[in-house]
């Protein structure tokens, strides 16, 4: 197996794992953020460092 293989591989496994283990809670969060939008209220996202890239990542896409 090329290192690209095993690469897209190992993604693929780890978000496998995350949708089957993880799925409530990231149901139960998007729940929240539908309630809340719902009731006119805002998100507010924020980072330090590199951590702020899913800030921008939330804030920049078109249409955000």
């Amino acid at each position: 197996m090329s290192a690209y293989d095993a690469y897209c591989r190992s993604l693929r496994d780890q978000l496998d794992r995350i949708a089957s283990g993880q799925r409530p809670s990231i149901e139960q969060a998007a729940g929240w953020i539908e309630e809340a939008f719902g009731r006119g209220r805002f998100l507010w996202t924020f980072g330090t460092g590199h951590s702020h890239l899913l800030a921008l990542e939330m804030f920049y896409r078109a249409g955000g």
